[in-house]
């Protein structure tokens, strides 16, 4: 009896014992982890991992904190509650990466363990460790302007375009004064020589393109109502009479350079004015 008494006493001591030593931690993240365990955030991401116990203070100098933030195993941290990671990735698509957060008692049976999935959002790389191209759309203004236009006569005014890639879209704009719009044919053409037909003998006996710098009229390819079915001073956009979209596709020197807006007047007794003209490039780095 006395041997089974003292059994069942060793047994209770341990079971005391087991249940003393289970830590007891309160997980939290800054930012906060969703319900399945992900933190997400743009890039640069710090994440704050807090561990502490709700444990009497009397049993703190029995715990250990330790915390995986790259998932490798290696531990980045121990003996605190609370530490911060930042995280960034290259790549510009979502990159997770777990990160775990154990709380360990030296006496037995004492770890608990929180796994999170940190996940960062963009970067200015690819996937592939390479950068991903971008398009961006840049405008340039000829400063090559006021030009006169003189009686059957042509005249050209540059516009230098510099840092763009490949072309996506090109729309051009311009705002002159003239007394005959049919008297003129206006060509758009690129630093390798190509020659785009933007407008020839339209407008009738009426004035002007545009009304002012501020209101252009403005050729795009993609324009619903072409340019000879329009009536002067043309304002808005409108589709050229030539394909803008010869121009896509055009790089280095093709596309940057001087770019000429060539305007010739073909018959006698009217001039005017080619007051401001731009180019806007869509382009690809």
């Amino acid at each position: 009896m006395s041997s089974k008494a003292g059994e069942t006493s060793s047994s209770s001591s341990s079971d005391s014992l087991t249940a003393k030593s289970r830590p007891t931690a309160v997980f939290r993240t800054t930012p906060a982890a969703d319900d399945g365990g992900f933190i997400i955030g743009g890039t640069p991401l710090a994440v704050e991992l807090n561990m502490c116990q709700s444990r009497p203070a009397s049993e703190d100098d029995d715990l250990r904190y330790t915390y995986d933030f790259d998932g490798d195993g290696t531990v980045d941290s121990r003996g605190a509650c609370r530490a911060t990671h930042v995280y960034e990735t290259p790549r510009r698509a979502r990159s997770c990466r777990p990160a775990i957060a154990c709380v360990s008692d030296r006496r037995p049976d004492g770890e608990v363990c929180q796994t999170y999935q940190v996940c960062v959002e963009g970067g200015p790389d690819g996937p592939d460790g390479t950068r991903p191209p971008v398009q961006s759309t840049q405008t340039f203004e000829s400063t090559n302007v006021p030009l006169s236009i003189q009686d059957v006569a042509t005249v050209t005014s540059s516009n230098t375009v510099s840092g763009v890639g490949s072309i996506d879209r090109v729309t051009v704009s311009f705002h002159l004064t003239h007394t005959f719009d049919a008297d003129l044919d206006i060509f758009l053409i690129a630093p390798d020589g190509t020659a785009v037909e933007v407008s020839t003998d339209n407008g009738s006996s009426a004035d002007n393109y545009g009304t002012s710098c501020s209101s252009r009229t403005t050729f795009d390819g993609a324009a619903a109502t072409a340019i000879s079915s329009g009536a002067a001073p043309f304002n808005g956009t409108f589709r050229p009479e030539g394909n803008l979209a010869a121009l896509n596709g055009r790089s280095g020197a093709a596309a940057n350079g001087n770019w000429t807006l060539r305007i010739t007047d073909d018959l006698g007794g009217d001039v005017g004015v080619l007051q401001c003209w731009s180019l806007t490039i869509t382009h690809t780095n």
